[in-house]
């Protein structure tokens, strides 16, 4: 069951609610982007929704997530699933965020229209709950982010694939089955396999990113030790990269960063050392040790792009997320 699916059935079963028509289809990578709906209200007036549809939602972090970028759209957001439960079904009603699942629960709450249901039971036809494990696990989300940074990667064997994602063995077949049973890796083995719907997939990366794998990368905010200013510090590709505001002034200067993202690969105690950083919740530096295999010594001291557009979406700073858009347009046409 792919998006398309959910948002249709989900639209049906709310109906009776809500008469929610869906206006277009645009499957954008910005959060809030998949669709555009309207309500229609009783005298006659509507309201426009923006749409963002997601397989599942199960975590408290992920409705938080949706919210906190919801605050930066400027149209009525419509959050699209296959299944809400009680719970989230609350927290939605008291974060204020609106949603539409398969099963008819929904949350409305619009001037003029109010819609609270919740408690129907989980659709038959709802996805499994190990059908999206290979985007709900850390080690998932390392073997997908090496596979869409490392094209040809894909085509060689799952113990090449292990070593560059830093993973065991064993993960990569359980998530190369997820992968082709979601539709993003063709049939066959070695040369044979190829990646598909890849900007879709790594839509998927970006908005599960936060939720599964950020979190565990031990990210940790310093400060300069001295009055000198974090640009000053020069990495060397082998033992670090630069992410977010940072890399994407390096790669195009897009912004002027107030703050620095840097993907470590050395002991954190060595990097803060050598680089004269000192522990300060408030500092402008942070620091998160690195999840993938540097490709190469001779590469720029930049994160890969798809790392980078997922830490500007990430960012509250409604000038990253500017720059994300540019930058997304960028990947497309890679």
């Amino acid at each position: 069951m792919n998006e398309q699916d959910i948002l249709q059935q989900a639209l049906a079963a709310t109906q009776a609610l809500a008469a929610l028509e869906l206006e277009s289809l645009e499957w954008s990578t910005a959060p809030w982007g998949d669709a555009v709906a309207r309500l229609l209200l009783s005298n006659g007036e509507s309201e426009v929704f923006a749409v963002e549809v997601k397989r599942k939602v199960e975590r408290l972090e992920t409705l938080r997530f949706l919210r906190e970028h919801a605050q930066d759209i400027s149209q009525r957001t419509l959050l699209v699933t296959s299944y809400v439960s009680q719970q989230l079904a609350q927290e939605c009603q008291k974060q204020g965020l609106n949603f539409i699942d398969m099963a008819g629960n929904a949350h409305i709450d619009v001037p003029g229209r109010f819609v609270f249901v919740s408690g129907n039971p989980r659709p038959k036809t709802s996805p499994s709950g190990d059908e999206h494990s290979a985007l709900r696990t850390a080690n998932g989300l390392r073997i997908i982010f090496t596979l869409l940074t490392q094209p040809n990667l894909v085509s060689q064997p799952q113990r090449d694939i292990a070593v560059h994602a830093g993973v065991a063995l064993g993960s990569v077949g359980k998530v190369l089955a997820d992968l082709q049973r979601l539709g993003h890796l063709s049939p066959g083995s070695g040369e044979r396999r190829r990646l598909l719907a890849v900007d879709e997939l790594s839509r998927m990366w970006v908005q599960h990113y936060p939720v599964a794998l950020r979190h565990k990368l031990k990210p940790q905010r310093y400060a300069m030790v001295s009055n000198k200013n974090w640009q000053d510090i020069q990495l060397l590709p082998g033992d670090a990269v630069w992410g977010g505001e940072a890399a994407a002034h390096r790669m195009d200067g897009y912004i002027q960063p107030i703050e620095a993202t840097i993907y470590s690969w050395l002991p954190r105690q060595r990097f803060i050392v050598e680089h004269r950083l000192r522990p300060d919740p408030q500092g402008d530096v942070e620091i998160l040790d690195a999840f993938w295999s540097p490709h190469s010594p001779n590469d720029t001291a930049v994160a890969p792009a798809l790392l980078v557009y997922a830490d500007l979406m990430g960012s509250r700073d409604g000038r990253s997320k500017e720059v994300a858009a540019a930058l997304w347009k960028t990947l497309e046409n890679a």
